[in-house]
Parts: C-alpha cells; sequence; structure tokens
C-alpha cells in the first residue's frame, strides 16, 4: 500500500467484510461473556472511511495492512471486577495480542480515561470461520470497561 489513497480505494472495497467480521465476533465476544454469567453491552464496527485515513494521515509509521482498529469492538460490564474475569474468557476463547490497562497511564491523584485495551484480537486458528477471517487480515482491538468508565469516556470526549 504505497499512499494513503490506495488505502482508501482499498478499504472502500474490504470494509463490506470487514463488517461481517465485526458483527460475527461481536456475538461470539457477547457468547463467551454471557457464558461467564456476565451481562455486558458487546458493540463492534469497522471503522469509517474517514477515520482511516485521518489516523493514517496523523500516524505516518501505520500503513492499511499493519493498521490495529480498522475494526473496534467494546464491552461495557457493570463492575469494575468483571473486567478481569471477561480479560479471561476473551484469553481463553480468542487469539489475542498486547493487553494494556490504561490506569498505569495516570498518576494516582489523575483523572481520565480509564480500560482495558486487547490489541489483535481474532479468531483462533482451529476455529471453523478462520478459512473466511484469517487471523492476519482479520483482527480488531477490544476496550473493556465498566459502565462509570465508558460514560466518563463519552463525556470527556
Amino acid at each position: 500500500m504505497n499512499t494513503v489513497e490506495d488505502a482508501r480505494v482499498r478499504w472502500i472495497e474490504d470494509r463490506p467484510k470487514h463488517a461481517r467480521f465485526a458483527e460475527e465476533m461481536a456475538a461470539r465476544i457477547q457468547g463467551v461473556v454471557c457464558s461467564g454469567g456476565i451481562a455486558a453491552q458487546v458493540t463492534a464496527r469497522p471503522k469509517e472511511v474517514h477515520s482511516l485515513v485521518k489516523k493514517l494521515l496523523a500516524k505516518p509509521h501505520l500503513h492499511y495492512e499493519n493498521m490495529p482498529d480498522k475494526v473496534g469492538a467494546r464491552v461495557v460490564v457493570r463492575y469494575l471486577h468483571e473486567t478481569s474475569t471477561v480479560l479471561d474468557l476473551v484469553r481463553e476463547n480468542f487469539a489475542i495480542g498486547a493487553v494494556e490497562d490504561t490506569t498505569t497511564r495516570l498518576e494516582v491523584d489523575r483523572f481520565g480515561y480509564r480500560g482495558i485495551h486487547v490489541d489483535r484480537l481474532s479468531l483462533k486458528a482451529d476455529d471453523a470461520l478462520h478459512y473466511e477471517f484469517p487471523s492476519q487480515e482479520f483482527f480488531l482491538e477490544l476496550q473493556l470497561r465498566t459502565l462509570s468508565q465508558h460514560l466518563w469516556s463519552e463525556i470527556s470526549h
């Protein structure tokens, strides 16, 4: 992918399949979370074309193939202790990359965004749909937060 324009054109073509991937992953994550006895709101969606272009322009080290959040998912739970349970369930059921607890970015006397981010969450290689959504192309960034963390994030934006 040589230019941002090339990436834009490719994303317009690829986005519908990533939308199907987002829908499939939201349903699977919801099922996994429910199987753990946790009530949660799970959403997932592909990045909008203008957002992809904006990010590529702002972060020249990124290119189409390595952009970590072409698809984003969010799990919002009620209580803080549920985030670790959900993270364990995600680790058991999906292939994942790095995990970051954003609370470590803040000093103890500071307010700000808090949550857990999971990079490159994808289907495991032995999953029946891996052939349709191979992990080298189809992965998402997962945000895991409590309802209060989610509301803080929405208000601060």
